[in-house]
Parts: structure tokens; sequence; C-alpha cells
């Protein structure tokens, strides 16, 4: 249960980092702006999603556990 309520925090606040940073880059249009961009948040975004792949498996391994442990 704990896994699947931090995949959902992980979500949301990824979410909401996305949303301000579209915000963000209405106004902050520079080579600065596209470099922390790449640097940054590209690889953060790649990286939040293979530890939400990582989480489902978790939870689906716990879940069997679980299950067959009942």
């Amino acid at each position: 249960m704990a896994i699947s309520g931090s995949h959902a925090r992980l979500k949301k606040a990824m979410t909401e980092l996305m949303v301000h940073w579209h915000n963000l880059r209405g106004s902050w249009r520079d080579a600065k702006a596209d470099e922390f961009e790449k640097t940054v948040l590209d690889p953060l975004q790649a990286q939040v999603r293979k530890v939400q792949t990582a989480m489902e498996q978790i939870d689906s391994i716990l879940n069997s556990a679980q299950h067959d442990c009942e």
C-alpha cells in the first residue's frame, strides 16, 4: 500500500513541477533556459519514469507475496 501512495505522490509532484516549468518557460526564453531543460529537467523526467516503473514492479511483487502468504 505504501508504494502505491508514494507512486501517486511522485507522479503528482512531477506533474506540478512541469506545470510550473511551462509557466516559467513562457517568460524565460534564453539559452540558459534551454540548457536547464536539457541538463536538469529532461534527465529528471527520465529518472522519474524509471522509478515509477520500478515502483509498479515492486508493488506487484509485494502484492503477489502477500497473496501467497494468505
